[in-house]
């Protein structure tokens, strides 16, 4: 009976070692999942600068754009009205 004892604890630590193997291989994946997460939310916070920035720049530009415009159309105008 106690030749039995001894082979189930040898065989229960065997899959203990196992189990913590696994687990060990599983923790990697989270540690390495959560690293990738942590730098993909860092790249979507410049992302999100980035495209303020340009929908900034955008706008600047279309306002200069619509000024020039406005100018034209008004020299325009003055001269007409001048002849």
């Amino acid at each position: 009976m106690l030749a039995d004892c001894s082979d189930i604890a040898v065989n229960s630590k065997e899959e203990l070692a196992k189990q913590t193997a696994k687990l060990m291989v599983i923790d990697e994946s989270l540690n390495t999942l959560e690293s990738r997460t942590k730098r993909t939310e860092k790249f979507i916070k410049r992302l999100r600068i980035g495209v303020a920035g340009d929908k900034l720049h955008l706008c600047l530009s279309f306002y200069i754009c619509l000024n020039c415009i406005l100018f034209i159309v008004l020299l325009v105008l003055i001269f007409a009205y001048k002849k």
